[in-house]
């Protein structure tokens, strides 16, 4: 909700075209993505421009968004829980730097995969886990392969290339 009371998608109104196929091109972009991720933790955005105009802030958005709706937390709620209130701190967190560049992105999705607090828990290595969603936001290099078609081993792998910051 930004200070006038609008949520995101009353925002994404502004930016609706008229066409159907402008519409769904627009829904799933990441800039509504980004949108509704925002609304989701609670997070008040007076400038909706900063957002629109910065590639690599709506991948990480789009990707905390994906995680957040992914639809795989009933299995276990308690890690459920955990895994969204890191997402929703990694929003707010994410918004609230004055660095909002690529390698500021990357610091704070590599807390995110960490973990915020000295009581949370680091992502797994699940195909639907919070590093997979940061593998696949392409912010830290190309994804060739689909984290969650991707072996154990190779999982890891991945997660030790984000947390370290490496690119390639």
């Amino acid at each position: 909700m930004n200070s006038d009371g609008q949520t995101g998608l009353k925002t994404l109104e502004k930016y609706a075209p008229e066409s159907a196929s402008a519409a769904f091109a627009l829904a799933s972009s990441d800039f509504c993505k980004s949108m509704i991720a925002l609304s989701q933790a609670g997070v008040i955005v007076n400038d909706y421009e900063q957002v629109k105009a910065n590639a690599n802030l709506k991948k990480a958005l789009a990707a905390a968004y994906g995680y957040l709706n992914s639809g795989h937390f009933g299995w276990n709620r308690a890690h459920g829980h955990h895994g969204k209130d890191q997402t929703y701190r990694f929003i707010k967190n994410l918004m609230a730097r004055e660095d909002k560049d690529l390698s500021g992105i990357r610091t704070e999705m590599q807390q995110w995969v960490k973990g915020y607090g000295p009581l949370s828990r680091s992502s797994g290595c699940h195909g639907f886990s919070r590093v997979g969603f940061a593998h696949q936001s392409e912010l830290f290099g190309q994804a060739a392969t689909p984290f969650f078609e991707m072996g154990g081993e190779d999982r890891k792998a991945v997660k030790e290339k984000i947390l370290t910051g490496l690119t390639h």
